[in-house]
């Protein structure tokens, strides 16, 4: 029974070094930052300098600029359906992507601009911290 534990231990300790081995975090061409929504009003001036900025925790897209074909008409379910996305917890952005440039778009946000841009190089792990405000009122 000794014998038997033992061996179940052993087991159990190689396969979980090899899930660690394994994880996505483990990579040399994509980006790792983090990714924060804030609300804000929007009534001009719009003011962002007090805006609270919370870790989001959801879907993330990865639209590719190459990929965003005029036929599409930008609509912005259909880039998601040609994307690459990815759930993250608390704001952890850790994603492998091939060398491309990306809009980076939470799940129900769409917003195209050089601030969620990002270009991926062959080889390099861009480090990125991303923020978005969305407008409580017009």
């Amino acid at each position: 029974m000794l014998k038997t534990n033992k061996f179940l231990l052993a087991t159990m300790i190689i396969v979980f070094l090899g899930l660690i081995a394994c994880s996505k975090n483990n990579f040399d061409t994509g980006i790792k930052g983090t990714l924060k929504i804030g609300y804000c009003d929007c009534m001009p001036p719009v003011d962002t300098t007090n805006i609270n900025y919370k870790d989001y925790s959801g879907k993330v897209y990865f639209i590719s600029k190459s990929a965003m074909n005029p036929s599409l008409n930008y609509d912005f379910q259909k880039l998601k359906e040609i994307s690459i996305s990815k759930k993250i917890r608390k704001g952890k952005l850790s994603v492998e992507l091939s060398p491309d440039t990306f809009l980076v778009m939470p799940e129900d946000f769409y917003f195209n601009s050089p601030s969620n841009t990002i270009i991926i190089t062959s080889g390099q792990v861009l480090k990125k911290d991303i923020k978005y405000w969305i407008c409580t009122s017009f």
